[in-house]
């Protein structure tokens, strides 16, 4: 990171921690809409696909279907369902550029196979291309209003590029189509979220469990907008349950670590923040508040420790353009804040040339933050206490 970039660089308020980890965590679903329709006809509409995994089963099923589908191919190379079939477990086994090939040759031979045109927009947005995604989705919607699906898909896409209002409008109309689609509540309360609305968030989160009582990503997101509420009890509860389900789940360790860190239970904090470092070792945010619950603590060797694992992601952006390390801020606002809590901690055990290094970075960093400039004005004070006592 140069210094003129660490000078330019300005970044808001730090978000409460789980909208940050809500954003990040948007990611294309890949629901691949398979149907019935024999070769030369539309695909009639079909209900949500069964979520697609890499389970050795799918794989083997995948194999199978690739195999059946060549060689109706080579008994009839115009067989576009065939070609469509077989992109479609070319797709399941992650085959992508495969699968995009194949949907192209049954759009080739039936240019109105909306479900070849929707599918190969999804994987247009699983490899991040989102204008071809769009067009694609555009175009399966045009010619099959009447999919839930499609509209899911493309709200997912517009949701991965910041047009979150267009996204609410496309998962709502999946809802309309499908009222029991469980994971199009789950997403639409995560658009909720993002726009501030918690409460409307919670309500799409507890329908999505009443149609799908197992679906931890509604369950986690829903302990996230508890407590946005101020209903801490009750987040914590449901991060009990994804643990319970998922117990190799860091991120939900690291929540409810951060919510009980929040209600003063700072010892089950820490257990909670160990495992959740134990699960991820490059779980950045979680050394973060682990360092809190040890300064917490007056544990401030072990908060320097974790706050300075913390802060390996700021050494490695170091050297970003000043674009790419307002990018870099604006994902990870939290940095100048270690930066600043490490320096407490260093000024706790009289580290003052370490703690007034620490505060002039997140100075750099974050000028604007009022609370850094007042720490740099004591750690002066204190060393020119120093100063004065050494003359006497």
């Amino acid at each position: 990171m140069t210094k003129s970039a660490m000078q330019k660089t300005k970044i808001k308020p730090m978000k409460p921690a789980g909208r940050l980890l809500l954003l990040l965590g948007l990611a294309l679903a890949i629901l691949l809409a398979s149907t019935g329709c024999k070769t030369g006809q539309n695909p009639s509409p079909a209900g949500p696909a069964a979520p697609r995994a890499g389970a050795k089963g799918l794989l083997a099923q995948a194999d199978a279907t690739i195999a059946a589908q060549t060689q109706a191919i080579e008994q009839d190379d115009q067989n576009a369902h065939a070609y469509y079939l077989r992109g479609m477990a070319y797709a399941d086994k992650g085959l992508y550029d495969k699968a995009k090939e194949d949907f192209e040759q049954a759009l080739t031979m039936n240019p109105r196979h909306w479900a070849a045109l929707l599918n190969r927009g999804v994987i247009e947005g699983i490899r991040g291309f989102h204008d071809a995604a769009l067009k694609d989705l555009n175009g399966a919607i045009l010619i099959n209003d009447a999919h839930a699906e499609a509209f899911f898909n493309r709200g997912l896409i517009l949701g991965q590029i910041g047009e979150y209002r267009r996204a609410l409008e496309d998962i709502s109309q999946a809802i309309v189509l499908n009222p029991q689609y469980a994971k199009a509540y789950t997403y639409r309360g995560r658009l909720w979220f993002l726009n501030n609305e918690s409460a409307q968030a919670l309500k799409d989160f507890d329908k999505s469990l009443e149609l799908d009582p197992g679906n931890t990503p509604a369950l986690f997101h829903r302990a996230l907008a508890l407590e946005a509420l101020d209903q801490d009890a009750q987040a914590i509860e449901s991060l009990a349950r994804v643990i319970r389900a998922e117990p190799s789940n860091a991120r939900a360790y690291y929540h409810r670590g951060v919510f009980l860190s929040k209600t003063g239970n700072l010892n089950d904090a820490l257990k909670d923040l160990n495992q959740a470092v134990r699960l991820d070792s490059n779980y950045s945010r979680a050394f973060y508040a682990r360092g809190a619950v040890n300064a917490k603590l007056n544990n401030y060797a072990a908060a320097k420790s974790d706050y300075s694992d913390a802060l390996k992601i700021l050494h490695l952006a170091r050297h970003l353009s000043d674009s790419l390390m307002q990018k870099f801020l604006e994902t990870n606002p939290w940095v100048p804040d270690a930066l600043y809590q490490r320096a407490l901690a260093y000024r706790a055990t009289a580290e003052y040339d370490k703690a007034m290094a620490d505060v002039a970075t997140a100075i750099e960093l974050a000028p604007d933050q009022a609370s850094y400039q007042e720490l740099k004005a004591l750690l002066e004070q204190d060393k020119e206490n120093i100063r004065s006592s050494s003359r006497r």
